[in-house]
């Protein structure tokens, strides 16, 4: 841990550190500084690393410098790093040393969808597995960290019995098994554990072709405060995944949507994810396609197709809405005229073809061209963030309508948005936004039995 401080540049400098110190005082008394005003920073970091690794039986001491890491530098990067070795101190605590090496040398040839795994392990509890919680091993290290349950089977014993059951490999499975059951004879666990086999299971797979990866993002307004809103993220592959919901503010969407779809996709090809952002009208201007770049876009790739949802349909308007889809569906090679008429809100749309903003919808004049195409039922609308009546941007967007079948559509236009060529077509649309109203693709829907979320404030 002193290690990776030691590298971050802000906490090289002595104000980021007193900072530091100031949030462990408050929270874990007795992290003062060490003797000597001369003392160096290495020398501040590994006492306060030293302060909060002692006598931390739980790891709440660890975790407390974690949260204060990240309220001090911003660095999710390096916070992960420090919860996952607060994550393996811990476990040095609960395992030996020859437990953990020969667990880590098996874990590490496993491949399997740690979320679907934890969620059958542990029900009907799941836990959400952090950030930094991104293939077996991590998880593992983390649930050590949750108490036993009813039977008395430790949480990370059950997760693993439910990752031997799901691996393809006999040969892997089998050596995970022994593994398991050695651990569980040392201890008296053995009838747990094979309780506990016995109702193991692969995760199941839906008969047919599985279904398209979907990540949702649904923003909904907090009602309270207008600078926050409330971020609810749902994630379908083989299953239904729900995330807890978090109250966000406005300026840091950015960040937590970022966390999450590198948290979602760390361990998936990118190729066929849909990234649906499901959004009330205030909040259908956000940058989403940007925030769904990598940061280095000059020297990374991403694959990802990003639309727009409206959250504004009304039931009313479905059998209009499905029309249209079925109509731009259909169609199987382009057809002129691409677009209605820029502007026109009353006029009837052309069946089955997508329509053209003339300006942004947080707009007065793009708001009601999109309210009026919402109620005709129209399923794909594409905008400019910033200046939709821009005459390049019309003019590349009606070229993509008429380059392929619009089916085709959002991966067009994120192929168009990724590229890194300086055609005048990238530059002319890297700030369109799709959206994208697929009939077929609603969002999941709760369980009338299950309790409101708790919202934490992030």
């Amino acid at each position: 841990m002193v290690g990776l401080l030691s590298r971050s540049e802000r906490l090289g400098q002595p104000t980021a550190r007193r900072a530091l110190q100031r949030h462990l005082e408050y929270t874990l008394p007795g992290t003062a500084r060490p003797d000597g005003l001369e003392a160096s920073g290495a020398d501040e970091l590994a006492h306060i690393v030293h302060r909060c690794a002692q006598d931390d039986q739980t790891g709440e001491k660890t975790d407390s410098l974690t949260r204060a890491v990240l309220a001090v530098t911003g660095d999710a990067e390096m916070v992960s790093q420090l919860r996952l070795l607060s994550d393996l101190n811990l476990a040095r605590t609960r395992l030996s040393p020859a437990e953990l090496s020969s667990l880590y040398a098996l874990l590490q040839e496993c491949e399997a969808d740690i979320h679907d795994v934890a969620r059958l392990a542990l029900a009907p509890f799941p836990p959400r597995l952090p950030e930094h919680c991104t293939d077996p091993w991590s998880v593992t290290l983390h649930l050590l960290r949750r108490n036993a349950q009813p039977d008395g089977l430790p949480p990370f014993l059950a997760f693993l019995e439910y990752l031997a059951a799901s691996l393809t490999s006999g040969d892997e499975r089998r050596r995970l098994q022994e593994w398991n059951r050695a651990h569980a004879a040392d201890r008296g666990l053995v009838e747990p554990l094979e309780r506990c086999r016995a109702a193991a299971r692969p995760i199941p797979r839906r008969a047919g072709s599985a279904p398209e990866p979907r990540i949702m993002f649904v923003l909904l307004p907090d009602g309270l405060d207008e600078d926050y809103c409330t971020l609810r993220v749902w994630h379908q592959q083989e299953q239904v995944v729900k995330d807890d919901d978090v109250r966000v503010r406005h300026s840091d969407l950015h960040r937590a949507v970022r966390q999450r779809l590198a948290h979602w996709t760390a361990q998936r090809n990118t190729d066929h994810i849909l990234v649906e952002f499901w959004l009330g009208l205030t909040l259908l201007n956000l940058p989403v396609v940007r925030w769904c770049m990598p940061e280095d876009h000059d020297n990374s790739e991403s694959n990802l197709r990003v639309v727009v949802r409206s959250l504004n349909l009304r039931p009313e308007d479905e059998r209009a809405w499905r029309a249209h889809w079925s109509g731009l569906i259909a169609q199987k090679r382009p057809t002129r005229p691409a677009l209605c008429a820029a502007g026109s809100n009353d006029a009837p749309l052309p069946p089955g073809r997508p329509l053209i903003l003339a300006e942004p919808p947080d707009h007065d004049a793009g708001r009601e061209q999109l309210l009026a195409a919402l109620r005709q039922g129209v399923a794909a609308v594409m905008w400019d963030l910033g200046n939709a009546d821009r005459q390049d941007f019309r003019a590349y967007a009606e070229r993509l309508f008429d380059e392929a079948p619009l089916s085709q559509l959002p991966m067009r236009l994120a192929r168009v948005q990724t590229a890194r060529d300086g055609s005048p077509q990238a530059q002319a649309l890297q700030d369109a936004v799709l959206m994208w109203d697929d009939p077929d693709r609603n969002l999941p829907r709760l369980n009338p039995l299950t309790a409101p979320d708790e919202v934490a404030i992030r």
